[in-house]
C-alpha cells in the first residue's frame, strides 16, 4: 500500500508557530516544513529514538527506512509511514 500524507497543523488557540508546522513522507522520504528552527525527534513505533535532528526554517528532507514513525516536534506528533 502506497499513500502519501501529508499533515497540516492549524491552531485558533493563538499559537501562530503551530500553523507553519507541516510534517509528511512520500516515497521514503520524511519532508518536514518550518517556519522556524526546531529539535525533531523521531521514534519507531516500540518508543526507541530513532534520530533527533535540529531542522532550520524551510524544507528539510530526511530519508527514512521503510517502517512507520511518529514525528515528534515542539510538543507535536505525527504519525508517518515510510515504503
Amino acid at each position: 500500500i502506497r499513500q502519501t500524507l501529508e499533515i497540516t497543523v492549524t491552531s485558533d488557540v493563538g499559537n501562530a508557530d503551530a500553523a507553519t508546522l507541516q510534517v509528511w513522507s512520500h516515497g521514503g522520504k520524511l519532508y518536514v516544513r518550518t517556519a522556524k528552527s526546531y529539535t525533531l525527534y523521531i521514534y519507531t513505533l516500540a518508543g526507541q529514538l530513532y534520530r533527533q535532528q535540529q531542522v532550520d526554517a524551510g524544507e528539510t528532507v530526511i530519508e527514512l527506512p521503510q517502517g512507520f514513525y511518529i514525528v515528534v516536534m515542539d510538543g507535536k506528533r505525527w504519525k508517518v509511514a515510510a515504503p
